[in-house]
């Protein structure tokens, strides 16, 4: 990261940002930003299915359930869906059906905005230096944005955006339909 850099800063200003020294010293530690940023999700899937009935009754009940971890902590996604069909035959030639269902939806995320270098936090993930932590010695939150002087002014420290930007929602949805047929 630093021989890059002192590519770059040389092409910009004509001589390296970083000395000799510093990218021995800067070698020794080192964060992974898109470990932090990222992490393995899970994913679940349950579904059941229950039919049966009489010659003149039909019955239907089913049901789903859906839980997925997302890559970036905290989200998560859920999925709840219930369904239940009844076909009663009144008389030959006239039956009566009534479906009805029930879904909800659950999601918990890290919101993203700000697709300036580093101020999306996925752009964070890979725009921030490898060479900083997260916290400064005291600490406090590092502000990204200050770290260098070559650093993205939309840097954003992608550990503290994570904990202070959640989002949650959740809906619900109902139907019933009936028919006499």
């Amino acid at each position: 990261y630093c021989k890059l850099i002192n590519i770059q800063q040389t092409n910009d200003t004509g001589k390296p940002y970083f000395t000799d020294s510093q990218i021995a010293e800067l070698s020794k530690h080192s964060t992974d930003w898109q470990d932090i940023a990222y992490r393995n999700a899970m994913a679940m899937n349950h579904n059941i299915t229950v039919s049966g009935g009489s010659e003149r009754t039909k019955i239907l009940v089913s049901g789903s359930f859906n839980d997925r971890d997302g890559i970036v902590s905290p989200g998560n996604f859920k999925r709840y869906i219930l369904r239940g069909n009844i076909t009663q035959e009144i008389c030959k030639g006239l039956s009566l059906n009534l479906i009805t269902g029930y879904a909800r939806r659950e999601h918990t995320g890290s919101g993203s905005s700000q697709n300036n270098r580093g101020g999306s936090y996925f752009g964070a993930a890979v725009s921030t230096p490898p060479t900083v932590t997260a916290y400064n010695e005291d600490g406090t939150w590092r502000n990204m944005k200050i770290t260098y002087p070559f650093s993205s002014n939309a840097l954003i420290n992608l550990v503290n955006y994570r904990s202070t930007h959640k989002s949650e929602s959740a809906n619900d949805v109902i139907t019933v339909n009936a028919a006499v047929n």
